[in-house]
């Protein structure tokens, strides 16, 4: 009898806790489409002509998602390159437009790469995920846009890694692109992560930061591989952060607010959130080295640059852009109250050049032409 009655004991837990999952998976999701809805309402366009699109691509038999948004979809177009590498895109990607105002502009598309947030896949090995894969990956992107849009060409922006990737992208694909804008851009790995690391570790010595002190020393100066990369970007970019006063968004309220994720796709980002890093961060990354990369471009191309910006150095950078040659036109732009996002610290320079600058000089170019 005792065994009866404990088994119908352990049955009656069982199925109240079965009960009680079900109920906060139902009120998650409720909860979930909600404030879905409510952002949909806030960060929609007016205008009747506006766009507001998510698509799903295939390219080598890789799924891979990009958003177009815009006020008006007969703009020109702008691909944009996340950083990271898998740096989401989409939860910031609505605020971003509206504040910079670059989807007044454009019909901006914002892809996440493959292996980051709803580009990312289960099935999918580590080795079928590389640089030279990206920049193709960006080109099929790039293709797709072109022949569905009837588009002779578009613009192009990366951050960071993403301009990593940009760069090798107009040097090969020079004719899809009317311009490139590179934020922050990534020149050569290891001297990047050696000047941000002696940086980061003076810091924690003048400060007395025992915790920094000690986790920096434990993985010393590059080359890392990506579990060290990850502690010596914490203390990089708490420094930043601390420095320029940055308050950044809760990760899981930003996730849980995007419209462009289901709840699926954020238990899969969740699932194996450091797949894009352990795939491109390998040691082959710190022989990369722009300037014998790519001495040169065929595109007009516009680095911003935050003065404070101690993750991607303003030193290699404006060296670079220094040897550059780029015969369709360079410039160089120092925003002296920004760190490594200079576009959204400062956003009305930033939308600045790009309508007195790209825009203008694309238009008095083809002008020229017509001529």
């Amino acid at each position: 009898m005792r065994q009866i009655y404990n088994s119908l004991l352990k049955f009656n837990i069982l199925r109240y806790i079965i009960s009680l999952f079900i109920i906060l998976c139902i009120i998650s999701y409720l909860a979930h489409e909600y404030v879905k809805k409510r952002v949909l309402e806030i960060t929609r366009y007016s205008q009747q002509s506006q766009i507001d699109t998510l698509i799903s691509l295939n390219f080598g038999g890789i799924e891979q998602w990009i958003l177009l948004r815009g006020e008006n979809d007969s703009a020109p177009i702008m691909l944009i390159l996340h950083g990271g590498p898998g740096a989401l895109l989409f939860p910031s990607a609505r605020n971003y437009g509206k504040n910079t105002g670059i989807d007044r502009i454009f019909v901006t598309v914002y892809w996440e790469q493959p292996g980051t947030g709803k580009s990312y896949q289960f099935n999918v090995p580590d080795t079928a995920l590389s640089i030279n894969r990206l920049v193709e990956y960006a080109h099929d992107v790039t293709k797709y846009l072109l022949n569905t849009y009837n588009k002779a060409q578009i613009y192009l922006m990366g951050r960071s890694f993403g301009s990593l990737i940009g760069m090798l992208l107009i040097q090969k694909y020079p004719q899809d692109f009317f311009a490139f804008i590179s934020i922050s851009q990534f020149v050569n790995t290891y001297k990047n992560d050696s000047i941000s690391y002696d940086i980061a570790i003076k810091w924690a010595q003048n400060t007395q930061n025992e915790k920094a002190i000690e986790e920096l020393k434990s993985v010393g100066p590059p080359p890392y591989n990506p579990e060290e990369l990850l502690v010596q970007r914490k203390w990089v970019t708490f420094l930043h952060d601390s420095k320029l006063k940055i308050k950044r968004p809760d990760y899981m309220t930003e996730l849980l607010s995007t419209p462009e994720y289901t709840l699926f796709d954020i238990f899969l980002i969740g699932f194996d959130p450091l797949y894009s890093l352990r795939a491109l961060w390998t040691s082959d990354i710190y022989s990369i080295d722009l300037y014998d990369l790519v001495p040169s471009v065929k595109v007009p191309v516009y680095f911003i640059v935050g003065q404070h910006d101690i993750i991607s150095s303003p030193i290699l950078i404006q060296s670079y852009f220094k040897k550059l040659e780029a015969p369709a036109g360079k410039q160089l732009y120092i925003f002296d109250s920004s760190g490594h996002e200079p576009d959204i610290s400062e956003p009305q320079a930033f939308v600045r050049i790009i309508t007195h600058d790209v825009i203008k000089n694309h238009k008095s170019i083809q002008s020229k032409l017509v001529q």
